[in-house]
């Protein structure tokens, strides 16, 4: 089976199942499913990188959302911070950001329990560190060419 369809649908449970929560929370709880389908997610975009780094065509793109992910939850972090007063009219790009780049992933909260800001900013250094998994993976690759 084609590694896209399988990383897109992965993608979508993950979405699902994290959905209500990651709206909810703190009121909602994160439960054991949450953090499952979340390392499956983020263990299989790995897997995937490492699977599809020679094609420069898939790897560009998942770069962009990578990147526009780090961006937007860092974003999230920083929106979160001043929430309370001045930024609601600049909240309302927030939410459909974190649901398409935080949600997803929002069951590795379980590990951590922080408020949706600060998760944010966590969820954007992981992206940051996925970027650079992608840089540093072809050097990887090439170096066994070589011996």
């Amino acid at each position: 089976m084609n590694h896209k369809v399988i990383l897109l649908g992965l993608y979508v449970i993950t979405f699902a199942v994290n959905l209500f929560t990651s709206i909810k929370y703190p009121d909602a709880n994160i439960g054991i499913q949450h953090i499952a389908v979340s390392l499956v997610l983020f263990s299989y975009v790995l897997f995937f990188i490492s699977k599809e780094i020679r094609n420069k065509r898939v790897i560009s793109k998942l770069k962009i959302f990578l990147l526009l992910g780090a961006v937007v939850n860092i974003a999230v972090y920083v929106i979160n911070l001043f929430e309370g007063r001045v930024m609601d009219l600049v909240a309302n790009i927030q939410y459909p950001a974190f649901l398409l780049f935080t949600t997803p992933l929002f069951g590795l909260n379980m590990l951590s329990n922080l408020n949706v800001g600060s998760f944010s900013l966590i969820i954007a250094l992981i992206y940051a560190v996925t970027i650079i998994f992608m840089k540093i993976l072809p050097v990887v690759y090439k170096k066994k060419q070589v011996i």
